[in-house]
């Protein structure tokens, strides 16, 4: 059985965490779209790291998982 690291995710969703603080205490558009960009780093992270989960820990079928819907609804079951 394959190890995952969260930890990639996890310094990716502190980054995103420090963003809004900032972005709640300075807001204006350059720092918005900071925040943005970290969470769609943060989500990416995310859903990879649930679809190697489902493909490599959880033997899931990968010809079941084509885009990332198909990802979260299998993941869902």
């Amino acid at each position: 059985m394959s190890r995952l690291s969260v930890e990639a995710l996890e310094l990716a969703v502190v980054a995103l965490e420090e963003g809004l603080r900032e972005y709640a205490a300075h807001p204006v558009l350059t720092m918005r779209d900071g925040v943005i960009q970290r969470f769609e780093i943060a989500m990416d992270l995310s859903w990879k790291l649930l679809q190697r989960t489902l493909k490599d820990i959880l033997t899931i079928n990968p010809g079941l998982i084509r885009t990332k819907g198909d990802m979260f609804r299998v993941a869902a079951e």
